[in-house]
Parts: C-alpha cells; sequence; structure tokens
C-alpha cells in the first residue's frame, strides 16, 4: 500500500525575516459590555434568568462551567446570534470576537490546501 502514495517533498520556508504589523485598536469605551436582566429559555429549559454582567475595558472574560450551563449560550446572546430577553448593551468602538468550542472543527472542515 505505501509504494502506492506519492512521496510530498515541500520545500523549507525561511520565515525568520517575516515581520506582521496590525494597526493599533481604537479604543474602545469604559465598559465594552453590558448585560442587564438577560434570561434565555429554550421552551420549558430555562438556561439563566436575570442575569447582570459588566465587563470594564482592559478585563479578560473567560465563561466557565459545566456543559449545557448556559455558557455558549451567554456567549451567542452578547454576540446578538440569538434572541434573548434582557438589554446587551455593546459599548462605544467595542469589537467583540470569540473562539467558539466548535472553531476548530469549522475551520478544519474550510481548509484548503494547495
Amino acid at each position: 500500500m505505501l509504494e502506492k502514495l506519492d512521496i510530498v517533498e515541500v520545500d523549507e520556508v525561511d520565515t525568520s525575516s517575516l515581520r506582521l504589523k496590525f494597526p493599533p485598536a481604537p479604543r474602545s469605551g469604559s465598559y465594552p459590555v453590558v448585560v442587564e436582566e438577560l434570561s434565555k429559555s429554550y421552551g420549558d429549559h430555562v438556561v439563566f434568568q436575570k442575569a447582570n454582567l459588566v465587563i470594564e475595558r482592559g478585563q479578560k472574560v473567560a465563561f466557565v462551567g459545566k456543559n449545557g450551563e448556559g455558557k455558549s449560550t451567554m456567549m451567542k446572546a452578547i454576540m446578538k446570534e440569538i434572541d434573548f430577553e434582557g438589554t446587551c448593551t455593546i459599548g462605544h468602538n467595542a469589537m467583540i470576537g470569540y473562539f467558539a468550542q466548535d472553531q476548530a472543527a469549522q475551520l478544519d472542515e474550510n481548509l484548503i490546501v494547495w
């Protein structure tokens, strides 16, 4: 079986001179995310009810918990990907991104090899 495989040789690329520059991010308001009285249910299943959350500029935030406790649902509500009750305010110049739990699998599916 191995004799049927074509051997692909890859030239080594010198990346020692690779320089990446990113433009400075615009300064956000003092409170990039304010969640007030946020509730989400799927039928009779209440995921969270009247949750409040304030994320201040410069804070690092992680949602940690067991499966099914609403971490992804909270992120989807903040990103306005799902309907919810309550208010979620994204502050001035705030740009929010997140790496979803299935993001790596989605990247693998969309990977194109030349």
